[in-house]
């Protein structure tokens, strides 16, 4: 028999210590797979499994939690936080509900057992754990998180506080205090005072620990949030390296790097240049596989020492009207239907005679401890520029005949140089996402391109062997 939550009915048949853990989410592409990748690495008897509650995600979000042993996803439309979770729960089995947010990522393999062993006393009705911050988090949302989640273990009998994006609930009690399906937002709180006012308990776990990039609070005070950051990270001492979860350092990432090479540049390239290009590529600590993506056959005989995959592009992604930004969606599309599953993906180009040595890895460093969409290079320029266009006609760009030492910097973008973007940009068929970095370059040398006349002026002069 059941009881009544609304015009449902919930089954009380639970299966004794499992833990249903219940995921919500909504275009969280960049956040899903490192969530499931950590949860799936859970120690805990005697079992666990993961129900999806999905708000009509329009990005990748489905694709990749599929790729996990999940139950099911459940869709849900007009989302509420509370009305969301509870219709999660009518999937579950479990004696323990578990709550975690997609961007939540779990600091230790035994995260889920911490929660769950503080249901040793029938008074607890719910347990939460703490959040911490990882390498991009705002100052402010370091401030918040390092306030609010202490170190110390507490039982709370009068304190509402309950958080959501890390916690745990027994079953029996949502059973008869569901969450509030009307509210937009501090459903955990509101339950939290109700099941207290009803005689139950709440613990707060530090033990249980899950990474999370914002915080809980939003403030206008900036000065003072960056005071108030500085103080916390030397009182802290937390590392760059310590901030960020293992799956999702440059390391244990799952980088592609792919080298777009028309035949208009295959003609062009000599094969010696080539072959310096491919053992750069082939020297990144982090790059896992590279696509070389070719519409001339004698490139075939050139890549095979260096064992890369090789593709052929078809007609329709070799026509004039097809921009880069396709081929290299194209491009990933291909190799994931091959079944190597990219999160970030490489661009680099052979038509550049020089390159900065380690750039490659240096680019993908920063995206991944920066937590950006797009870092590339660019040549850092102090020059006077001027544009034209019909309304303004010509006007200066930049700040003018100002001392350089109180000059910002133009950047003129070398994406083929390296470029290196996550894989849910380029599956927008976009080569730049919303936040950016540059990796400086300083000397003229790398901006030379084999395919523009003046550049290969410059590079015969350097390497007058190569055109005697």
């Amino acid at each position: 028999m059941g009881s009544f939550v609304g015009d449902r009915v919930v089954e009380n048949s639970t299966t004794k210590g499992l833990a249903s853990i219940i995921i919500r989410t909504k275009n969280e592409e960049k956040w899903i797979s490192q969530c499931l990748q950590n949860v799936f690495q859970q120690e805990y008897t005697p079992s666990f499994e993961v129900i999806v509650v999905d708000n009509r995600s329009t990005d990748n979000t489905r694709q990749l939690a599929r790729r996990f042993p999940i139950k099911t996803i459940v869709d849900v439309d007009d989302y509420y936080p509370g009305k969301s979770l509870n219709t999660g729960i009518e999937h579950a089995g479990g004696e323990f509900i578990v709550c975690v947010s997609a961007h939540c990522v779990p600091k230790s393999n035994s995260w889920l057992a911490r929660l769950l062993k503080n249901f040793n006393r029938e008074s607890v009705a719910g347990v939460y754990g703490r959040q911490v911050p990882v390498t991009f988090s705002d100052p402010s949302d370091v401030r918040d998180m390092y306030i609010t989640f202490g170190l110390d273990r507490r039982v709370q009998k009068k304190d509402t506080f309950f958080h959501n994006a890390n916690s745990a609930i027994r079953r029996s009690v949502l059973d008869e205090y569901p969450f509030d399906e009307q509210v937009t937002n501090i459903e955990d709180r509101m339950w939290a005072k109700v099941v207290l006012d009803n005689g139950y308990e709440i613990v707060y776990e530090p033990g249980a620990e899950v990474y999370h990039h914002h915080g809980i609070h939003q403030t206008q005070d900036i000065k003072r949030i960056k005071q108030t950051f500085m103080v916390l990270n030397e009182h802290e001492e937390f590392s760059v390296k310590d901030s960020l979860p293992d799956s999702m350092k440059p390391e244990n990432r799952s980088i592609a790097c792919l080298v777009p090479i028309p035949q208009e540049i295959s003609n062009i390239v000599d094969t010696k240049d080539l072959n310096t290009f491919f053992s750069e590529v082939k020297s990144s600590k982090f790059i896992k596989s590279v696509h070389i993506l070719f519409d001339d056959p004698k490139l075939m005989e050139i890549c095979e020492p260096f064992e890369f995959d090789l593709i052929q592009r078809p007609e329709r992604v070799n026509l004039s009207d097809v921009t880069l930004d396709m081929v290299l969606a194209w491009g990933l599309e291909e190799i994931e239907d091959n079944g190597f599953h990219s999160d970030i993906v490489i661009y680099t180009n052979p038509i550049y005679r020089y390159r900065p040595k380690g750039l490659f890895d240096e680019l993908i460093y920063d995206i991944c401890y920066k937590g950006l969409d797009t870092v590339f290079a660019g040549f850092v320029d102090y020059q006077n520029y001027w544009a034209y266009d019909e309304v303004k006609g010509y006007h200066q760009v930049g700040e003018g005949l100002l001392p350089r030492q109180q000059k910002h910097p133009i950047y003129k973008a070398l994406f083929g140089l390296g470029c290196v973007s996550t894989a849910h940009v380029i599956r927008q068929e976009k080569l730049i996402g919303e936040t950016i970095g540059i990796i400086p370059v300083n000397d003229v040398k790398y901006t030379l391109k084999i395919n523009d006349q003046s550049s290969r002026s410059v590079i015969s002069m350097l390497h007058p062997e190569k055109h005697e």
